[in-house]
């Protein structure tokens, strides 16, 4: 039930963008996946994108100015945020 609630939540979303689900403080047990969350999801704009890195790159490449882009999640899934500004100021440095 937690899964469809999961997928149901972002239906308000333009897009949304999953990466890997990886364990924080628990164990991961593989009960759930991001592709299940895909998989269970409506919305017609989402994607599983692989990997903290690949997430920022991929974001870098389709966020446009006054786009709001929002990460949740527990470990490090704060780096996706941290390495997403590296990549635009990159592309556009801050003057």
């Amino acid at each position: 039930a937690l899964l469809h609630e999961m997928a149901a939540s972002f239906e308000d979303a333009d897009c949304v963008r999953i990466t890997d689900i990886y364990a924080a403080r628990e164990r991961d047990d593989g009960s759930v996946s991001a592709q299940d969350i895909v998989a269970a999801s409506r919305h017609p704009q989402i994607e599983h994108v692989s990997g903290l890195e690949a997430m920022a790159e991929h974001l870098a490449a389709s966020v446009r100015p006054g786009d709001v882009v929002v990460v949740l999640g527990a470990g490090t899934s704060h780096r996706i945020g941290e390495l997403l500004l590296e990549r635009l100021r990159a592309i556009q440095p801050v003057t």
